[in-house]
């Protein structure tokens, strides 16, 4: 019984995709799309083109970009967090904790 209910929805599932446009000898299985698929890519890499090449280059293209304005990001954000807007004076964390600590310690060694 179970294998004929499957056996049904595969026989409608087969129409409903044929009525959209095919006809019901061009319904093509996931296998038949795949082999197409892949026997088209073969063709284009025996003609010196990779299958993914444009696409590679584009989405390295933008990771270059993405790239570009993190590393602009980070330098307009060393400078605004600089006291005197120079590049370079911006003290990393444990820079100004060293210098808080060595600060705290001669104000309790005075006292």
């Amino acid at each position: 019984d179970f294998e004929a209910r499957i056996a049904a929805k595969t026989k409608e599932g087969k129409k409903s995709r044929s009525r959209g446009g095919e006809s019901p000898g061009t319904a093509l299985s996931y296998e038949d799309r795949l082999n197409a698929k892949l026997s088209n890519d073969s063709m284009i890499t025996s003609r010196g083109q990779s299958p993914g090449a444009s696409a590679s280059s584009s989405s390295s293209r933008r990771l270059d970009d993405f790239e570009a304005r993190i590393a602009a990001k980070t330098k307009e954000g060393n400078k605004s967090r600089s006291r005197d807007g120079s590049p370079g004076t911006a003290l990393s964390y444990e820079d100004r904790l060293n210098e808080k600590l060595i600060k705290d310690s001669m104000n309790t060694s005075r006292g």
